[in-house]
């Protein structure tokens, strides 16, 4: 846009006014002149504000009788900050948008859409497009979770609005038994190798699995989602293989292999391992396949952008423990329900403890959205442990 300081003619110069403006004429002094180099730009852009929001001029004097078009045009004018969803992503530990924050007002408000999960206990800061930074905290969000945040000079405040939405101490399982952990906001259910949803939606896992290895006789044994990922643990019968593959949610067309890097299952026998997840965890039993003993648990850690499982530590849990697909991991205790007895397991000391006798109760337990459910027939609830 043109400003009049640009311009060689008689014009207000004082420096209160970075860009000049108009100077009135005098008796003995030159005014500033009405040219269109001056009052063009001004102009033409209103007349395009008017054009942006579907208003045409009356062509009749605006006033308090008749009507304010630029006034009408400017609160229908759409914001591009906060009516449109930004894109909040993770960089280390520094969340950011693409916004120049440092122009923005105190407790400033937008809507995003979180590219990754939000871990608690973590230290995070956040900036836009600049080089201000504040400091960052969450009651928790999910990767594609719609996001409320809140710029606040003393600490940026984020609010998942896809938790309140289905924040529910009770849910419907109508398409059967959901997968044993699931921390996004959509129910999957795990049926011969194929996740279902109540969408109603199918993905032929299993069959997919078997072309992008050429192995027909590969079995998905479970299924887990994390961090916006389908985690496929799978088994190959006639050579005692196992082996993880992974989708994203936004593709569930093709499959990638997930690389362990520190160790790795043994295929000299068929000890059955089952697999337990939190988040960004995964827990495998009989040590990787290597013993009888269910009891013996192998710890990894899961980076879903690289499609890697790094392995921890071993841990060796009670002994009573006893394997079962009921079962769920909060809090770093294994939660198992076996003939209806309720137990947990410390996964730090191995310790048990019975917490009840269900016997004559049947359900299953399961992670859904960073809660723990009991689910019995059709409906499942949401459990405080």
């Amino acid at each position: 846009m043109r400003t009049i300081k640009d311009l060689a003619i008689p014009q207000n110069t004082d420096p209160k006014f970075p860009f000049g403006t108009i100077l009135n004429e005098t008796d003995i002094a030159k005014g500033t002149p009405v040219v269109e180099e001056i009052y063009g730009d001004v102009l033409t852009n209103i007349y395009k504000l008017l054009q942006t929001v579907g208003i045409t001029p009356t062509a009749t004097q605006d006033s308090d009788t008749s009507q304010y078009q630029i006034l009408q045009a400017l609160q229908n004018l759409p914001n591009k900050l906060n009516d449109i969803e930004q894109i909040l992503t993770l960089t280390g530990t520094v969340w950011s948008v693409p916004l120049a924050i440092e122009l923005l007002p105190n407790k400033y408000f937008f809507v995003a859409r979180a590219a990754e999960n939000y871990a608690a206990g973590g230290i995070y800061t956040f900036k836009g497009s600049g080089d201000t930074v504040y400091n960052f905290s969450s009651a928790g969000f999910k990767a594609s979770d719609e996001v409320l945040v809140i710029i606040d000079t003393s600490g940026v405040r984020a609010y998942s609005l896809s938790f309140l939405e289905t924040i529910s101490d009770e849910i419907f399982t109508v398409m059967g038994l959901p997968i044993a952990f699931n921390d996004s906001n959509k129910m999957f259910y795990q049926s011969e190798g194929n996740l279902v949803s109540d969408t109603p939606s199918i993905n032929y896992l299993e069959a997919i699995i078997r072309v992008d290895i050429s192995d027909g006789t590969v079995i998905v044994n479970d299924i887990i989602i994390s961090n916006g990922f389908v985690i496929c643990f799978c088994f190959i019968p006639g050579t005692n293989t196992y082996f993880f593959r992974q989708f994203t949610l936004t593709d569930l067309s093709v499959s990638q292999a997930v690389i362990m890097v520190g160790s790795s299952f043994s295929n000299t026998s068929d000890f059955s391992p089952y697999i337990y997840a939190s988040q960004g965890v995964i827990y495998i039993t009989n040590a990787m396949n290597t013993t009888t003993n269910d009891y013996y648990l192998s710890k990894w850690i899961y980076a879903p952008t690289t499609a890697n499982l790094t392995y921890s530590m071993e841990i060796d849990i009670d002994g009573a423990f006893i394997k079962t697909s009921n079962a769920v991991v909060k809090n770093n205790l294994l939660y198992t329900m076996v003939a209806g007895v309720l137990k947990s397991f410390n996964l730090n000391t191995g310790a048990s403890i019975t917490l009840g006798n269900y016997a004559s109760i049947v359900g299953n337990l399961f992670g859904y959205n960073g809660n723990v459910y009991f689910g019995s027939g059709d409906v499942a609830r949401k459990w405080s442990l």
